[in-house]
């Protein structure tokens, strides 16, 4: 099941799934597997992807959006890039294997 939109700390966010990586980047420069922009208030995410990797990305992109909305810093920037792919993919499997989503 692939979710059309998403509320993030009460603004609302349109998921776009695209089937080139180098459509997900917004300024059409990177290969990307998703990528979240606040200034159009979407998510584009490459639906070309197995339906487990593309529920942690969007779990990735939501991360990102939490953190900046939030400012917290010590999550944020280039060089915290990792920590967040880690926590996302943390985030989906242990709400997969305790069958919280629902596919």
């Amino acid at each position: 099941m692939k979710l059309k939109n998403i509320n993030l700390c009460g603004v609302n966010y349109k998921i776009d799934y695209k089937n080139k990586p180098s459509d997900v980047d917004v300024h059409g420069r990177e290969t990307l597997f998703g990528q979240i922009d606040h200034f159009t208030q979407s998510i584009r995410i490459l639906g070309t992807i197995n339906e487990d990797m593309m529920t942690s990305v969007l779990f990735h992109e939501i991360l990102h959006g939490i953190v900046d909305s939030q400012q917290i810093e010590s999550l944020s920037g280039e060089e915290n890039h990792a920590d967040i792919d880690r926590l996302a993919r943390l985030l989906y499997d242990t709400l997969n294997r305790n069958k919280m989503i629902n596919k």
